[in-house]
């Protein structure tokens, strides 16, 4: 029914960010390989205009930390009990729609995460609807992605550009030597 590639990365403890101190690039990794490469391997009928980016728990923080550092890339953002640095969002001009969802029983990640960066969102001129889950805890999960209506949303949305990450200016100073510990 939907034309639809999922890669779910795993990598280290960095909260997807880049950490120079330590040797490792996630972040930029994701962003100049990773992403480049599923698109080669699977491409979708509507190339990078309709990447979405979603994650749950450290890969909500990721994804919140993608939000922050790409805005322009993504069509449209799914954080599940993440959060991220508010501050981040300052200077921002363009926001995807972002949908996040988080259990007000989460005792891994405090709900008030999801809360401070929909509301950084939507204060920085952005969208950000936050959607709580009273009787659920950190696996909330379950709910939002066994609801087809979830998948539709994130689904309806296209960047403003179909981009060739290969090219994108903000990665020029990368180099796959950095990643050397990855």
């Amino acid at each position: 029914q939907h034309h639809l590639a999922v890669a779910i990365p795993d990598v280290p403890d960095t909260y997807y960010m880049d950490q120079p101190w330590t040797e490792c690039f996630t972040e930029t990794f994701l962003t100049a390989e990773f992403l480049p490469a599923l698109q080669t391997k699977y491409p979708l009928p509507h190339g990078t205009a309709c990447t979405a980016v979603a994650g749950i728990s450290m890969g909500g923080f990721g994804t919140w930390e993608m939000i922050c550092a790409y805005p322009d890339l993504f069509a449209a953002a799914g954080p599940i009990c993440g959060g991220g640095v508010p501050w981040r969002l300052l200077g921002l001009t363009h926001f995807p729609p972002i949908r996040t969802f988080h259990g007000l029983c989460d005792t891994v990640v405090d709900p008030i995460e999801s809360l401070q960066m929909a509301k950084a969102v939507n204060l920085h001129g952005g969208h950000a609807e936050l959607i709580l889950f009273p009787e659920q805890g950190h696996n909330c999960f379950y709910t939002v992605y066994s609801d087809e209506k979830n998948y539709d949303w994130l689904l309806s949305f296209t960047a403003s550009q179909d981009r060739d990450l290969t090219e994108d200016p903000s990665l020029a100073n990368y180099s796959s030597k950095k990643r050397d510990k990855f």
